[in-house]
């Protein structure tokens, strides 16, 4: 069995504010579009991240994926590690 997972961008401070810089300075293309979508949510929402979510789960029914890339056992919101934790 075949799995695959799909996560939006997820952005908070401070990772945003630099994130956004590194936009503006290598993609300024890109920058007015991610501040304006990242502008009052730490995620995407809305149409734009309805497509995504669409896209991928059509191309995951297509190639033979199941939704759910978690091995049996492990809970479904893992704790993340701390910084410092070994």
């Amino acid at each position: 069995m075949r799995r695959a997972s799909c996560q939006l961008l997820f952005l908070r401070s401070p990772t945003r504010e630099s994130y956004l810089a590194f936009l503006e300075r290598d993609f300024p293309l890109l920058a007015a579009a991610h501040r304006r979508a990242f502008a009052r949510e730490s995620h995407l929402q809305g149409e734009y991240a309805d497509r995504v979510l669409g896209l991928v789960e059509r191309l995951m029914v297509r190639h033979g994926f199941t939704r759910d890339a978690r091995p049996a056992g492990l809970p479904s919101q893992p704790r993340q590690l701390g910084l410092w934790e070994g």
